[in-house]
């Protein structure tokens, strides 16, 4: 005989077979709770021929985390992921070339022997900060897709290139013919001899103050992140004009603010920026912060939006610096131990200023346990956790 029991059961498998099957779509789950799909990357024939006419809005700011771990590295806001609601507006920036631009020209005969296409160009090679050897070391395209030839700096400015003995006395690591190529730091390797790994392929406007970049690509590795900025070395081919060639073929490098993608700005009325709910394991708030004309303070708030009594915008100590790594303090309180494990959300009043990062760290150095790209600096692996004064970037 069916009864209640029978129905409830049956409720209860369909549920079940509905979470399974949930389940079975989902896939890896990110350090910040976004869940990607089972699929991934997602296919490009998913997608408008024009992203740029027809824009997507990931599936994550559609359906966010309910709340939001930020244990690794620092939080950037480069869309409204982590912002529930703010006044404050969002500002774009773009890396500026450095003056000593370019950073790598050729000189040797080696990169000279077409004077139409002259090269010691990064490519797509790779910048590297290697922690070993305390060196900046990079891989370029030597000549006329020639060869690869490899380069030292102490600073990431000026570089040297050390004559080698695979072809004696150039600095030619890789001769022979080639296109494409990628060199990556295996910082995970046990063996120090081969830490560093090649990926080959064989077989932009013009800039309107210099003529060395009219083509320009991004190396390997991204970017470095030195003190206070992030170093990207690009590409750089002259060309000629009135005919194809590509002319001199140089090494840029662009810099911008560290977590400096990004800002959220407010004028002198001020404004406030309040997060989703987070959650963290840390016990010191950071931030990056420009407002050295202005005034910025930090109140915390509960999962429902309720100010909790300790963590007060008139207990916060106001900040007015220039600092991409500066602390925020409570009047009273030793640190964030109290709310660890438990979320909550963060709203920032801001006065005439810019607010680029927060993140919430376990050491009083500042640390963000994220990721550093190509390194840099101070960085012993490919993650922030050195030790570093909270005064300084």
């Amino acid at each position: 005989m069916w009864t209640h029991r029978h129905a409830f059961l049956l409720a209860l498998v369909f549920v079940l077979l509905g979470i399974a099957a949930k389940a079975a779509e989902a896939g890896e789950t990110l350090s910040n709770g976004i869940v990607l799909p089972r699929e991934w990357p997602p296919r490009l024939s998913d997608f408008p021929t024009s992203v740029e006419k027809d824009p997507i809005v990931p599936p994550y700011l559609n359906a966010p985390p309910a709340v939001i771990p930020i244990d690794v590295g620092r939080q950037l806001f480069v869309d409204d992921f982590l912002i529930a609601e703010t006044t404050l507006k969002r500002t774009f920036h773009l890396p500026k070339y450095h003056l000593a631009s370019p950073v790598l020209k050729p000189d040797k005969p080696w990169e000279m022997k077409n004077a139409d296409h002259a090269a010691a160009m990064v490519f797509s090679d790779g910048v590297w900060y290697d922690p070993k050897d305390q060196l900046f070391k990079m891989w370029y395209l030597v000549g006329e897709s020639a060869a690869t030839g490899y380069a030292t700096s102490r600073d990431g400015i000026h570089w040297d290139k050390p004559s080698l003995d695979v072809r004696p006395p150039t600095n030619i690591v890789q001769p022979g013919g080639r296109d494409s190529s990628t060199v990556w730091l295996d910082l995970e390797e046990k063996d120090s001899t081969r830490r560093f790994k090649m990926f080959r392929v064989i077989g932009a406007g013009e800039d309107p103050v210099t003529k060395w970049n009219n083509n320009v690509q991004s190396a390997g590795g991204g970017f470095l992140v030195v003190g206070d900025e992030l170093y990207f070395y690009v590409s750089g081919r002259s060309g000629v004009p009135g005919s194809n060639k590509a002319g001199i073929l140089t090494t840029g490098l662009a810099t911008l603010r560290r977590d400096g993608f990004a800002s959220m700005g407010a004028d002198a009325n001020g404004g406030t920026l309040t997060t989703r709910p987070v959650r963290f394991r840390g016990r010191h708030l950071f931030v990056n912060v420009d407002d050295p004309h202005g005034e910025l303070r930090v109140e915390i708030l509960n999962q429902a939006g309720q100010v909790m009594p300790r963590f007060t915008v008139e207990h916060c100590v106001p900040l007015t610096a220039n600092k991409t790594l500066q602390p925020v303090r409570w009047n009273g309180v030793d640190d964030l131990s109290s709310l660890a494990n438990q979320p909550v959300r963060f709203r920032f009043h801001l006065k005439n200023g810019q607010l680029y990062a927060f993140w919430v760290s376990p050491e009083t150095s500042g640390a963000s346990y994220g990721y550093v790209a190509a390194g840099g600096p101070g960085f012993s692996s490919n993650r922030d956790m050195r030790a570093s004064s909270p005064d300084g970037g």
